[in-house]
Formats: structure tokens, C-alpha cells, sequence
């Protein structure tokens, strides 16, 4: 790919797919429908250059097009005697306009097109700025998406049932970031006394759940080892998603001898780190995969969790 502005979206982009109505949770549904539209709204404003760029380019072609073909009824109008009418001229130049539009005139290579002017917009640097700003910015919403979405599923589980919760906080794999004795007389007064189903809020609350340990330990605990969803968790691509975006987040970008050593990369560091297109689709799909598998999975741990069959 010749620019770094994102071009073309796959079906897979789509979130039309996500069984998101299959939720029967109510504010775990609300939450699902925000990371959808969250995630849809990172895709529209990555690829707002390209958009603009078609558009343009589409205008232009329209616009030759149906000058040449005003050439046309002119002339066809001079045969036939009717030059003086200029709306029936009009009307023939629309009517061959919208032929060739219909044969495809307009699509002819319109895409090498695009990256043509994409590229040539890139020599401009503080449009490429703006760019690449742009696309590690959305690495950023993307993660922040994704955590909320676990933190919720979380949240929602250990509030469905307090024996379940009382085996989290007592876990070996989880008490090392949810230690029990960190519950205290302040969570007791803001839940009246009542904690039976506020423990989710509580652990959030000790723990907001937003580092990549802490998530893998909850998870790892909820979810069985064969999980999709817990593969996911565990992967490599994840584990880079999160500490991308931590050095976005917190140093704009700038690599650090830290983010070397982390995540093995051959980067300089002081160097400001740049996020390809592929990138951003390579994450985006990733935060697709995990909510999907979420519901997949989640609906087993949910349904348990409602039967008391934990």
C-alpha cells in the first residue's frame, strides 16, 4: 500500500454481524451497543480521508463525463433541429450521463485513482500529521472500548451471584489483585450494608481491572482454558494491542527503551511510533473477535451463573 491513509474496509469491518440481540442482559447489551458503536464511529474517522477522496474524485469524473456528453446531444441536436432547446439537450446529456454511469464509466480505475491523490496528499507534512495522529489515536479508543466491555462482563458476573464472588476474591489465580482485605467499612455504607449483589462494583473498585495482568488473572479465572474468548486473552496480538496503546496513551508514542524491551520490536528509540493501516485493521479485528467470542462464551459463565450451577 503506497499510503498510509486507510482505503477500503472488508465485510469484516461490518459489526451487522455481532449477535449483540442474543444478550439478554440488559445493561450488558446497553454496554455491547456502545462498543459497537464506538468501534464503527474509529472506522468512519480513520477513513474520512479516503472518503473524501473518492468523493471527490467521483465529482470530477461525473462532472467530465457529462460535459463531454453535452458535447454530444449538442451535436445530436444540430442533426435533428433542436439546438435552440436547450432542456432537451439538457435532458440527453443527463440521459447518456447516467447510460455510462449504469456501465460503470465512473469506477474505471478509481481506486489507483484514490491512492494516487492519497499519496500526493501525504507529501504535505502536516496533513500527514493530522493522519498518523489520527490512526494512533484510534488505537487508543479501540483499547479503551475493549476494556470496558470486559470490565462490564466482569462486573455483571460477579454482582449475579455471591458465592461466586466470595470463590474470586478467595482464589489464588485472582486474591493477588482482589485482596479481600481491601473491603471495607465505606463499600459496606455506600451498598447499605447489603453486598450480596454490588461485589462486581466492589472489585472494580479495589482493582479497576485495566491492566493487561489483572485482566488475563480475572479472566483466566472465569473462563475454562479452552475458552475462544480466553485464547484470545492470551495472545500475543493482545498483549501488544495493550501495550501499544500505553505508549500512546501516556508517551504519545515515543518509543522508549521500556516498549523495546517489552514487546522484542526493532524500533529507535525517541522515535515517535507510527500505526500503519494495517495496524489499525489488524487491532480492529481483534476487538471484533474478542466481543464476539465474549458473547459466545460469556453466554455459558451467564447462564450458569443465573442456574446457580457454577
Amino acid at each position: 500500500m503506497e499510503s498510509n491513509f486507510f482505503l477500503q474496509s472488508s465485510k469484516e469491518h461490518s459489526f451487522e454481524d455481532l449477535n449483540i440481540d442474543e444478550i439478554k442482559i440488559e445493561e450488558l447489551r446497553d454496554t455491547f451497543s456502545a462498543f459497537s458503536s464506538n468501534m464503527e464511529e474509529v472506522l468512519f474517522a480513520v477513513q474520512t480521508p479516503f472518503n473524501f477522496a473518492v468523493h471527490s474524485e467521483l465529482r470530477i469524473r461525473a462532472n467530465n463525463l457529462y460535459n463531454k456528453n453535452k458535447l454530444l446531444a449538442r451535436a445530436d441536436a444540430l442533426r435533428n433541429h433542436y439546438e435552440n432547446n436547450a432542456s432537451k439537450i439538457s435532458e440527453k446529456a443527463t440521459e447518456l450521463t447516467e447510460d455510462e454511469i449504469k456501465r460503470g464509466a465512473l469506477d474505471h480505475g478509481l481506486i489507483d485513482c484514490v491512492i494516487s491523490s492519497l499519496s500526493d496528499l501525504e507529501k504535505d507534512d502536516a496533513i500527514k500529521k493530522s493522519n498518523n495522529s489520527t490512526l494512533r489515536q484510534s488505537i487508543v479508543i479501540m483499547w479503551s472500548s475493549v476494556e470496558s466491555l470486559l470490565r462490564e462482563f466482569l462486573r455483571i458476573c460477579l454482582n449475579s451471584n455471591h458465592k461466586y464472588a466470595t470463590n474470586f476474591f478467595e482464589s489464588e489465580i485472582t486474591a493477588k489483585y482482589w485482596n479481600k482485605r481491601q473491603l471495607t467499612f465505606d463499600h459496606l455504607k455506600t451498598c447499605e450494608f447489603d453486598i450480596s449483589m454490588k461485589m462486581g462494583d466492589i472489585a472494580l473498585e479495589i482493582n479497576p481491572c485495566s491492566n493487561i495482568r489483572s485482566i488475563t488473572a480475572a479472566f483466566s479465572w472465569v473462563f475454562n482454558p479452552e475458552s475462544g474468548f480466553l485464547a484470545t486473552i492470551n495472545s500475543r496480538d493482545f498483549y501488544y494491542f495493550y501495550k501499544l496503546r500505553n505508549l500512546i496513551a501516556h508517551k504519545n508514542g515515543i518509543i522508549d527503551q521500556q516498549y523495546i524491551k517489552e514487546t522484542d520490536g526493532r524500533h529507535i528509540p525517541g522515535q515517535r511510533l507510527e500505526v500503519t493501516p494495517e495496524d489499525f485493521s489488524k487491532y480492529y479485528l481483534l476487538s471484533k473477535k474478542l466481543a464476539s467470542s465474549l458473547i459466545t462464551d460469556g453466554k455459558v459463565i451467564l447462564d450458569k451463573l443465573s442456574n446457580d450451577t457454577f
